[in-house]
Formats: C-alpha cells, sequence, structure tokens
C-alpha cells in the first residue's frame, strides 16, 4: 500500500465523505445551488470566481454587437464570438469526429439522478439512422432513458432500427405542431407532454437536425417554457449568417458556452457547440450586459 507523505491528513471514509456533502450541500453551497436551479453545489469562493470569468467574458462574447453584422463578417464569425466561458468536466462520449459530442458534467447529472432515484432523461434530435451516440449514452450513463427523434424515419420503416434501450419516434423538433410533407413535428412542451415528461427535466438535449434548428427554436423551444427544462444542450450550428440572435436568446434563456468546436467539413459555417444551463439569476447578478443586446 502507498505510504502517506508525512502530516497529509488523513482520507474520509466513504460514510464520512457522503454525510460531508450532504452537509455541505445544506450550508456551504445555498448560494450556487439558488442560482443555478439546483444543479451546482459549490462553494462561495468556487462560485464567486465562475461569476467573474463569465462577467469579463460577456462584453466580448458580442463585442460591438458584431455578432449581429453578417453581410461582410460571416466567413469568420466563430473566430471572434460566443468563446466557452463556463468550465464542465468534458467528457468525450460517441466516436471521433463529427458523431462524437464533449457532454458537460457527466458526473453531477449522474449524482443527481442516484440521489433522487429518478432517472436521468436524454433527447435527440436527428437520428438519421445512427445510433451510435445514443449507445455511447447508454454505457456512460445506463440509468438515462433515452429518446431518439427523426421525423424523416418513418416508425415501421425496418432499417430505422434502434437499441432496444432507446425509445425512437418519428417526429421531429418544429416552430408549431404540424405535418410537412408527411413529416410529423412538434414543439418542445408538446413533445415532452405527450411522452410524460412535462414535469421533468432533460439533462442532455442533443440537437444535429442540419440548419432547421433556428427555425425550430424560435417558438418551439425558446419562449415555450420549455427551455427552462433543458439542463445540458450539444448543437451543430449550420449557418454562421444566422448565429448573432440565435446565440442571444440561449443567453437570455441562461445558457452559458462550454464547448465550441469546428466541424472541419464545412469550418466557416459548421461548429458543435455545448451549452449548459446555469441560470438567468446567475447572469443578473452582474448585470449581464448581453441581456441588452438584440440583432432585430
Amino acid at each position: 500500500a502507498p505510504v502517506p507523505c508525512p502530516g497529509a491528513p488523513k482520507t474520509a471514509s466513504s460514510k464520512s465523505v457522503l454525510q460531508m456533502g450532504g452537509a455541505r450541500e445544506k450550508s456551504g453551497c445555498a448560494m450556487s445551488m439558488r442560482e443555478s436551479d439546483g444543479f451546482y453545489c459549490m462553494s462561495d469562493d468556487e462560485w464567486n470566481m465562475r461569476r467573474e470569468i463569465a462577467r469579463v467574458q460577456a462584453p466580448k462574447q458580442c463585442e460591438n454587437k458584431l455578432c449581429c453584422i453578417v453581410k461582410d463578417h460571416w466567413r469568420s464569425w466563430y473566430w471572434y464570438h460566443f468563446e466557452a466561458e463556463w468550465s464542465c468536466v468534458e467528457t468525450r462520449v460517441g466516436a471521433l469526429g463529427e458523431d462524437g459530442k464533449w457532454m458537460c458534467d457527466l458526473d453531477v447529472i449522474e449524482a443527481r439522478s442516484k440521489k433522487t432515484n429518478k432517472p436521468c432523461l436524454v433527447y435527440s434530435f436527428g437520428a438519421k439512422n445512427d445510433f451510435g451516440f445514443e449507445e455511447a449514452i447508454h454505457e456512460r450513463l445506463p440509468n438515462c432513458e433515452i429518446f431518439s427523434f427523426d421525423p424523416m424515419l418513418k416508425e415501421k420503416n425496418p432499417s430505422a432500427k434502434s437499441p432496444s434501450f432507446v425509445k425512437f419516434q418519428p417526429w421531429g423538433l418544429g416552430n408549431e405542431d404540424k405535418v410537412v410533407q408527411g413529416a410529423q413535428y412538434f414543439k418542445l412542451d408538446s413533445i415532452m407532454n405527450k411522452l410524460g415528461h412535462g414535469e421533468r427535466e432533460v439533462d442532455i438535449f442533443k440537437v444535429d437536425i442540419d440548419g432547421d434548428e433556428y427555425a425550430a427554436f424560435d417558438g418551439g423551444v425558446l419562449g415555450t417554457g420549455a427551455e427552462h427544462k433543458i439542463r445540458t444542450m450539444q448543437i451543430e450550428m449550420h449557418d454562421a449568417q444566422k448565429n448573432g440572435q440565435f446565440m442571444l436568446d440561449l443567453r437570455r434563456a441562461g445558457f452559458l458556452v462550454y464547448h465550441k468546436e469546428a466541424n472541419y467539413a464545412e469550418p466557416k459555417n459548421l461548429h458543435e457547440m455545448g451549452f449548459v444551463r446555469v441560470g438567468r439569476e446567475f447572469l443578473n447578478s452582474f448585470d449581464d450586459p448581453l441581456a441588452s443586446i438584440s440583432c432585430t
């Protein structure tokens, strides 16, 4: 067995660590629990340090409103706007390259699930008949309920075979409940209600819908109240010319960027972006300058 260094503190038993964690949550992390809507339990010192990092970064995310100017600027949009501003324990889930995603604080999601004795919840939009991401999430978080969606794959299509632990629905994410050319689209709150998830939180919300994310979020997610039920979100963004207002709208809903990665198939337009909903109370605490910016 390794010999401890002289003067090193004794290691707490597993039981005492759990007891300490419970006590800390009740007293030592009330601020972070309140401002993150119950997601993060951090000391006030660490939470205030993160607040200062976000405060300093905020005016640079859309400096002089340049994130809204796309006419001569869109090819370099990702170079200058909305860098990562929140630090997560990031875990690569899925394949290398386009199909994998960098996830945020899976240990926190897992711990909350165990503490509440309720399964975590994953929504994955844009299956494209490839369930590698869902398989990787299941391997890492076997307690999660996983739902995969794609309106282009018909329910009875024998080629659309998801794993047994994935509940597949042939629906798309849209800005209203409607049928378009035979494909069914629903707003997020409609989907959650149809699946019996109206009172739950979506821990992981993965979206890769080939450019339809802008229209789908505008009225289908943002502004419906359902956006406040998403905790972490991974979006492949497809059009730099539409990004400015989209990012500002996500910001107003309490989302911060934790990851930004070029898709090298077309890096000027395609980027993988990761968001975590820390919450508006956190952003309001330092008078977020982005709250008053609009591209319209």
